[in-house]
């Protein structure tokens, strides 16, 4: 029996709105979205989250963020943690709901949490 091809329209592309916008604006920085205060104080929460939730020292693992981008306009951050044996720890932090979603090293969403209040 023949498996039948599964076809896609040429704009598949299209029914993912989230991107990275280092491929579109690689000048952009966290600063020009958010105060930079509060995106330092969102950084080190999300750090502190994730690995008080997998046992791992604050500062022994690299951290990187990137800013995510819905329709050409920024609509978030990514965030993750390299740890040990190549485990990767993941937070998204949703601009437009204010909320903090954080997720485990098999890609599953671990939790939630509103981003703390500033001011």
């Amino acid at each position: 029996m023949r498996r039948s091809m599964i076809r896609r329209p040429k704009d598949w592309l299209t029914q993912f709105p989230l991107i990275l916008v280092e491929r579109i604006k690689r000048n952009m920085t966290p600063s020009q979205v958010v105060k930079d205060n509060e995106f330092e104080a969102v950084r080190e929460y999300v750090r502190d989250e994730l690995c008080e939730r997998n046992e791992l020292e604050k500062d022994a693992f690299q951290m990187s963020e990137r800013l995510l981008v819905r329709r050409g306009k920024p609509c978030g951050f990514y965030f993750c943690i390299y740890g040990p044996r190549s485990v990767r720890l993941t937070a998204v932090w949703d601009l437009q709901k204010n909320l903090i979603l954080f997720y485990d090293s098999l890609g599953r969403r671990a939790a939630n949490h509103p981003a703390p209040n500033f001011g």
